[in-house]
């Protein structure tokens, strides 16, 4: 395979699809609008934002919260004005990790949802300062011939808990593909403590909760404490992103 140069994300892609003969088929407007309106009713962390991309096109066909974090107007949103946003030390090396996993996906032809993609790099904010991001991806819609047609992608802010700077990637084989993929679950939590941390999938803090559930905070934060525990995560915005990966 030649060097790729990149003028732009989207050019890149585009040149990078075309080395790799990777040409997926269009999807009809019927299947698109079925996924999307699945996807409407996700609930996004604070911070987060996601988006449905047709690999034949390589346009975004719908969105979330990508204005507001990012500060792309709607009308400009684009597969390219995403890219651009990403540090340009870490473009190179995401775009490296899209050429092995677009090989990957040439060769194996996986299975919707069979696996998961997640990238950490940094992206600028409409401020100008950067922040680190989990950007994670996975096949919605195959075609006919077995390659991604369909890809959605969301994005949390980790820079609390992510010190490097540089690029990190996997591709990680999703063992529950075949079952429901949102069922996100904890084993032994309460029936207080489900409350709880449903609250918290919204957006609410713990004397938001304690308001609605006519308890004080310092209980919320005891409840808060044992979810995490039992999760066996380090910390609840971990915990949160990940409970938030599930595409409903």
């Amino acid at each position: 395979m030649g060097k790729i140069e990149f003028v732009d994300i989207e050019t890149g892609y585009k040149q990078l699809r075309y080395d790799l003969g990777y040409f997926a088929d269009k999807v009809s407007v019927h299947q698109k609008e079925k996924i999307i309106q699945r996807l409407e009713s996700a609930i996004l962390m604070p911070g987060q934002f996601s988006y449905l991309t047709e690999v034949q096109s390589l346009q975004i066909v719908w969105n979330k919260g990508v204005a507001n974090s990012l500060g792309i107007s709607e009308k400009d949103i684009s597969f390219n004005s995403i890219g651009q946003k990403i540090h340009p030390d870490d473009r190179p090396k995401v775009i490296k990790a899209m050429e092995e996993v677009a090989h990957f996906a040439m060769v194996n032809k996986p299975k919707p949802r069979d696996y998961l993609l997640t990238i950490q790099f940094r992206m600028k904010k409409d401020d100008g300062s950067y922040i680190k991001v989990m950007r994670q991806s996975s096949v919605l819609l195959n075609d006919k011939q077995g390659l991604a047609s369909l890809v959605y992608s969301i994005y949390s802010n980790v820079s609390e808990v992510m010190k490097y700077n540089g690029v990190t990637w996997s591709l990680l084989k999703n063992h529950e593909s075949a079952q429901s993929t949102n069922s996100f679950k904890i084993e032994g939590l309460s029936d207080r403590e489900r409350q709880v941390f449903q609250f918290l999938q919204d957006g609410l803090t713990s004397k938001q909760i304690a308001k609605k559930l006519k308890i004080s905070h310092h209980t919320v934060d005891t409840h808060r404490r044992s979810i995490l525990k039992k999760s066996g995560e380090k910390s609840t915005k971990i915990l949160l992103i990940k409970a938030s990966q599930a595409i409903r």
